[in-house]
């Protein structure tokens, strides 16, 4: 399973692997960090948790072209952020403070070929609603396979912070 970092601030800090399962759960978009030359890449993507053989995956796609697959194939090494809950808090006396509640990690992403893309689909789906397969999408997803991109980023840190 992943690790959990320290925070600088312990008290605003969670590392309970349950706690974060549930956390990580609870939302449905992340946004990745890729290594690129002069500056990093940050991108939003959609995505599903996944425990399996003990370790923590977030599945997402996308297309087998572009600026971020090439990023992911040239180094799969990547940092992720997931905002939980983000408000700003303004008082009369000219004070101000944001309560939030993020994830923030690492990882290394995987890229899944043929059943094993169609399986991490799935999941994905029932993440968003969409418990199982009908009769035809398999098929009508192997054809998409050919251009999309079905990607399972194994997480190796996690860490859960909060202000509130």
């Amino acid at each position: 399973m992943f690790s959990v970092p320290k925070f600088r601030r312990a008290s605003r800090g969670h590392g309970e692997i349950n706690f974060l399962l549930y956390k990580i759960k609870s939302a449905h978009t992340l946004v990745l960090a890729l290594q690129d030359e002069p500056y990093p890449y940050a991108v939003a993507v959609n995505y599903a948790p996944k425990v399996c053989d003990d370790e923590l995956y977030l599945i997402f796609h996308g297309a087998k072209e572009g600026r971020r697959f090439n990023l992911l194939k040239k180094n799969p090494k990547v940092g992720f952020f997931i905002t939980l809950q983000d408000e700003v808090v303004n008082t009369y006396d000219c004070r101000s403070t944001n309560l939030y509640e993020s994830l923030a990690g690492e990882g290394e992403v995987l890229f899944l070929e043929n059943k094993k893309a169609l399986l991490a689909l799935e999941d994905f789906m029932a993440h968003f609603g969409t418990l199982k397969f009908e009769e035809g999408t398999v098929e009508m997803m192997g054809k998409m396979l050919s251009k999309t991109a079905v990607c399972a980023l194994k997480v190796k840190t996690l860490g859960f912070k909060a202000h509130e």
